[in-house]
């Protein structure tokens, strides 16, 4: 509006309003090939044969899909998700929310970070900062709805999320600057692209309000390389472009100004940032608000949203990406209080029209570009499900299996989670991966002089060891076989039939002997599976349908949880283990954490690690997704169910 942002007693004069950028029709569009943004997408069903679904897609993306706007290949539609790429989507909105533990300090040393045992240098260095003006933040948690449902309008479409104006918190971030706080009116791409663009840049007539901070948005490979069921999850690194942004932070920290992200789906001030060394690397994030969500933002995926943008070019000259990081002048009047974000929880955005800056689908492309698609979903999922140290203080551990895990070395997942739950039972490391392997690998047979196994194929093409071959079945019986004889278990007797190293090592101490004498093993949760705990499967055809469901049956998924919270309660004594089956992987499940109504599990989605967090609504969708996956317990006791629980 006239006179917004200057300084008091300046004449308003040279202050402009800039026109909103007027829609071209359609048809010049096509005819001039503005082709400036990135695909527009819609959820798709669970079949690949099925119709997309359009409902929360916007009147213009409808209006474009069933239109007369088709040429040859290169249409204007909406474009189908696949399902993983959907799965891996959601899994990262439910993820990165503030925890009441964010801010506090990592204290005393746990029982798995104790000198010499492989878990003792998971993490160190741990250091949260907040903003003078977010101070009110710290120690809290907030209930809130299920992220993939209440952002699905927001990433209906265009890979990335549609487009949104956050006027709360450019009101903020001007106001804490001592500028006036009015705002133009936005309400679609142009009028967006053209606000914020004169807010750093300026014009001819304007002096500019915002310095772009070097965040290096081109640093290193845009996708990571790692595929589920990989020995680890591979990124790249992270200090890129840090070593430019964390003196702001810092300069901010200390002298109270203001820094903006400005992305085309959401806006936001920088309430925080906090860093600290996981496992093989240093990890940042920045705590902004996401909507009506206060979220960790890791500073790679930051630095890729801003590269998404690079498409909103508006004056043709090199780097003219309008959007990222930015320091806002602090006015004359200097850093003012009670600002909006100063005195309460940040409101949702507003959705604005995409318009013209969004190029719609190639169908020769679709294929590439869905590949292409969950690949980056999956590497934000990555990052947000990192397990910050103080996420501990208050979390439930399988102590005994995090103590004595071991990092798997290559596609060896099943074989290693065997042994990581069957050691942590024993509450020492005796059983190896290359045991649980020739276990797999000996053919079954009932004679009573000879050994017994799965009879799997162990090694890949490449001459690797491999739990390709294998089934959950074989996991199991794994532990159900252990101390069986006549015929001999491959997992616990050599060729000879002499019992192995480690199981005569085992049966000399108490625990372990133990343990050994105790240790079977079962399907926990499954679909259709009756003999652990009843898994509630959502109906439905389309994820809106199953929404619903769930939405619904609230008090159903809540005993679901009980009873598997039970069972991890008594693992917690040590009297049992949990693998879990996730897509192309096998990983023991380290804890869980309750923040107000959010459930999660410690689990990894590759390699062994147990620094991962899985929302338990994604553990849902993965059960639901296939037979094949599911949850199984190797355990020496069951746990006393509440006589009021009814698990099966």
């Amino acid at each position: 509006a006239p006179g917004s942002f200057l300084p008091p007693g300046t004449s308003p004069l040279w202050f402009v309003n800039l026109p909103a950028m007027t829609r071209l029709p359609i048809s010049c569009m096509l005819i001039v090939g503005l082709l400036f943004c990135t695909t527009v997408h819609a959820v798709r069903q669970e079949s690949f044969v099925q119709q997309a679904e359009l409902d929360a897609a916007s009147q213009y993306q409808k209006e474009v899909a069933n239109g007369s706007f088709q040429k040859k290949t290169k249409m204007l539609k909406v474009r189908r998700i696949s399902t993983k790429a959907a799965r891996a989507r959601d899994s990262f909105l439910r993820l990165g929310s503030i925890s009441s533990t964010d801010f506090l300090t990592p204290s005393g040393p746990a029982p798995w970070m104790q000198e010499g045992w492989p878990s003792a240098s998971l993490f160190h260095g741990y250091r949260s900062v907040l903003m003078p003006f977010a101070q009110w933040v710290a120690g809290q948690s907030f209930d809130e709805v299920d992220p993939a449902i209440a952002f699905r309008d927001h990433f209906a479409s265009d890979f990335g999320g549609l487009p949104a104006f956050c006027g709360f918190q450019y009101a903020s971030a001007f106001c804490m600057s001592g500028m006036d706080d009015s705002l133009d009116q936005v309400t679609n791409v142009g009028q967006l692209v053209d606000f914020q663009r004169k807010l750093y840049a300026g014009t001819g007539m304007e002096m500019a309000v915002m310095q772009r901070i070097a965040i290096d948005k081109d640093a290193g490979a845009y996708v990571t390389t790692g595929k589920e069921g990989d020995d680890d999850v591979t990124d790249r690194d992270g200090q890129v472009g840090w070593s430019a942004t964390l003196p702001v932070l810092q300069k901010c920290s200390q002298e109270a100004c203001t820094i903006l992200l400005a992305t085309p789906r959401f806006q936001s001030v920088v309430y925080g940032y906090r860093s600290w060394y996981s496992h093989k690397e240093v990890i940042t994030q920045l705590l902004v608000a996401d909507g009506a969500r206060l979220v960790w933002l890791d500073f790679r995926t930051l630095q890729e949203y801003v590269k998404i943008a690079d498409s909103f070019q508006t004056t043709g000259t090199q780097d003219d990406n309008p959007f990222g990081l930015f320091l806002v002048d602090m006015m004359p009047r200097g850093f003012q209080q009670n600002c909006p974000a100063q005195t309460r929880f940040p409101p949702s955005c507003v959705n604005i029209e995409e318009g013209n800056y969004y190029e719609y689908a190639d169908e020769e492309e679709e294929e590439e570009d869905e590949n292409f698609e969950f690949k980056q979903w999956k590497t934000w999922r990555d990052r947000a499900a990192l397990v910050a140290p103080t996420d501990f203080l208050k979390a439930k551990l399988l102590n005994h299996v995090i103590k004595t895990y071991h990092q798997q070395v290559g596609p060896e997942c099943g074989a290693m989670a065997v042994a990581n739950v069957m050691n942590g039972l024993m509450n020492d490391w005796y059983v190896s991966s290359e045991d649980v392997f020739d276990y797999f690998k000996v053919k079954a047979n009932k004679e009573s002089n000879k050994r017994f196994g799965e009879g799997r194929k162990i090694y890949n093409s490449a001459g690797k060891l491999t739990t390709k071959f294998t089934s959950n079945k074989c996991l199991v019986n794994a532990f159900v076989n252990l101390r069986k004889i006549k015929p001999y278990s491959a997992l616990a007797y050599e060729k000879n039939l002499q019992p192995k190293e480690w199981y005569v090592n085992a049966q000399q101490d108490k625990q372990a002997n133990f343990a050994l004498s105790k240790m079977t093993a079962k399907i926990l949760m499954r679909q259709d599976d009756r003999n652990g705990i009843k898994f509630n499967k959502a109906p439905g055809e389309t994820p809106k349908a199953k929404h619903k469901w769930i939405q619904e049956h609230e008090t159903t998924i809540t005993q679901e949880w009980n009873c598997l919270k039970s069972w991890l309660d008594h693992c917690r004594t040590g009297a049992c283990g949990m693998i879990f089956h996730l897509p192309n992987h096998w990983a023991p499940i380290y804890g869980y954490r309750e923040i107000k109504n959010r459930r999660q599990i410690l689990v990894p989605s590759a390699g062994q690690h147990p620094v991962y967090w899985q929302d338990y609504r994604t553990v849902r969708e993965t059960l639901a997704a296939a037979k094949g996956y599911n949850i199984f317990v190797a355990y020496t006791s069951s746990p006393q169910m509440p006589n009021n629980m009814r698990c099966r």
